[in-house]
């Protein structure tokens, strides 16, 4: 019981909840969700990554709950006594890092508004310009605003898996970008196993991932 009690539900809607007393997070989200060219790259995202390309969502929704998993996750690993690089580096303090870790997770897909390919990369200079704007009205200090501007666009940068993380919250955020496709397979596969152990069918390509997954465990 105790393990279904901790649970948690990875939506839209988790965000919300990580958001709670932390109100410099809340202002920096409330910016970003209500910024019309955000809003927009969302948009045309969606239309180059699912429209042309037949991708799963890469807009504002998934940049929601791209962030609500981002933040979550940073919390298990602050209770289990891990300490943001930023943080370890002497850059900022926790607040930051999770500021950091919020907004580069929820950025981190604008790039598909260019193209997929690279879109990483692409994501960096257009990230650029929307901090450019946000964050002088959340830090007075031009040399902290700068490093946690920086820091963000790391994140944006490093979550291509051919990318080498070198912060806690770059990997968090890389971590957070997979986890609903995780959780859609592990399902799939969970699916795949019943038809295979119960009814005695299974189609062959799920066969493979199972055998993939039990080579793995």
């Amino acid at each position: 019981m105790a393990l279904v009690e901790d649970l948690v539900v990875v939506s839209p809607e988790l965000i919300l909840t990580c958001l709670e007393g932390e109100p410099r997070l809340r202002e920096a989200y409330e910016m970003l969700e209500e910024d019309p060219e955000v809003r927009a790259y969302f948009r045309m995202a969606n239309t180059m990554a699912v429209k042309r390309m037949m991708y799963n969502d890469h807009g504002q929704v998934h940049a929601r709950i791209t962030a609500g998993s981002a933040l979550y996750i940073l919390t298990l690993l602050l209770d289990a006594g891990v300490t943001p690089t930023s943080v370890r580096d002497g850059i900022c303090d926790l607040e930051d890092a999770k500021l950091i870790t919020m907004m580069g997770a929820y950025l981190h897909d604008i790039g598909n508004a260019v193209h997929r390919e690279f879109h990483h990369l692409h994501g960096c200079y257009m990230a650029a310009k929307i901090l450019d704007r946000i964050l002088p009205a959340l830090y007075g200090d031009l040399d902290l605003r700068t490093q946690v501007r920086q820091e963000v666009l790391h994140c944006i940068f490093s979550h291509d898996e051919s990318v080498r993380c070198l912060s806690v919250e770059a990997g968090v955020v890389k971590v957070a970008v997979v986890l609903p496709e995780l959780m859609l397979n592990t399902a799939k596969l969970a699916k795949d196993y019943y038809h295979l152990s119960v009814l005695g069918s299974c189609k062959p390509y799920s066969l493979r991932a199972l055998n993939r997954f039990k080579t793995r465990s």
